[in-house]
C-alpha cells in the first residue's frame, strides 16, 4: 500500500507519542476518509444480434440439394440481446433449415456450400461469416443380396473450422454453430418444414479489454457518521496514549 506508507511517513515520528501501531491505524483512516484507490470497471459486456444476419445455400434442385432457410424472428425483430462476463456462453436459435425436394436423388448427396452471417449491432458493425457444407443422405436397399435401389434418410448442415474468434476494441470472443440434420423422421427421409433442423449460435466471451481506472472519491462531509466517528475514535486513542507515556516519563 505505497498511499498508507506515503501517509506513515508523514506522520510523527521522533518523540512519536502514538506509537508505529497508532500511526498504520492514522493512514488507513485517513485513506478510509479521503477514498483514494482504484476502480476497476465490470467486465460484463452487451450483445445484440442484428437483424441483417443472413444465409445463403443452394436453392436449385437441379444441381444439387435445394435448400431453404429461415431467420428466426427473435433475431428479425431485434431482441436477440444479452449480456456476457469473461468464460460466460450465450447458446441462441440462429435459423431454420429444410428441404422440400420429394427425393433424395443421387445429385443430393454431393455436399454443397452454404454461408452464415451473424451480424452483430453491439459491437457495432461485427459481421462474422462460417462457411460449411449440406448433403443430402441415403441408404441402399437390398433384395437376396443385391442391390436394388436407394432410399433417403435425411440431410444435414455440418460447419468448418470452429469456434471463430473475434477481437474488437473491448472484447475478444468465440463464435460456433451447431451442426444439424434435418428432414429426417425414423431414419427416413420426410421433405418439408415440419420437420426442419434449427441452427444454433453460441458466443463465447473470452476476455474483455476493459482496463482499471484510478481517481479519488469525493471527500465525505466532516459531519458524516463514519468518517466523524473515526476521528473522534482517533483524537481518543491519541490522547491515552499520550497520558500514558507521560505518567511513564514521571515514574
Amino acid at each position: 500500500m505505497v498511499w498508507a506508507r506515503t501517509i506513515q511517513w508523514l506522520l510523527p515520528t521522533e518523540n512519536v507519542l502514538i506509537g508505529r501501531k497508532m500511526r498504520r491505524l492514522a493512514a488507513i483512516a485517513i485513506l478510509s476518509i479521503i477514498g483514494i484507490g482504484a476502480s476497476t470497471q465490470a467486465d460484463t459486456l452487451n450483445y445484440e444480434v442484428s437483424a441483417t444476419s443472413s444465409v445463403t445455400a443452394n436453392t436449385n434442385g437441379n444441381a444439387g440439394l435445394a435448400i431453404q432457410t429461415a431467420v428466426t424472428h427473435n433475431i428479425l425483430n431485434g431482441s436477440e440481446s444479452f449480456d456476457l462476463s469473461d468464460n460466460q456462453s450465450e447458446t441462441f436459435n440462429f435459423f431454420q433449415i429444410w428441404t422440400d425436394e420429394s427425393t433424395i436423388n443421387s445429385d443430393d448427396t454431393t455436399p454443397l456450400d452454404i454461408t452464415a452471417s451473424l451480424a452483430f449491432n453491439v459491437p457495432a458493425g461485427v459481421i462474422v461469416t462460417i462457411d460449411g457444407q449440406t448433403v443430402g443422405a441415403d441408404k441402399t436397399i437390398k433384395f437376396l443380396g443385391h442391390v436394388v435401389g436407394t432410399i433417403g434418410t435425411g440431410a444435414e448442415v455440418t460447419w468448418d473450422s470452429l469456434p471463430i474468434q473475434v477481437a474488437t476494441a473491448d472484447r475478444t470472443f468465440d463464435v460456433s454453430l451447431s451442426n444439424t440434420t434435418f428432414d429426417s423422421f425414423l431414419g427416413v427421409f420426410v421433405p418439408g418444414k415440419a420437420l426442419a433442423g434449427t441452427v444454433q449460435a453460441t458466443i463465447t466471451q473470452v476476455s474483455s479489454d476493459l482496463q482499471p481506472s484510478f481517481s479519488p472519491a469525493a471527500v465525505p462531509a466532516p459531519a458524516s457518521f463514519c468518517g466523524g466517528s473515526m476521528l473522534v475514535g482517533l483524537m481518543f486513542l491519541g490522547r491515552r496514549a499520550m497520558r500514558r507515556t507521560a505518567a511513564q516519563q514521571a515514574c
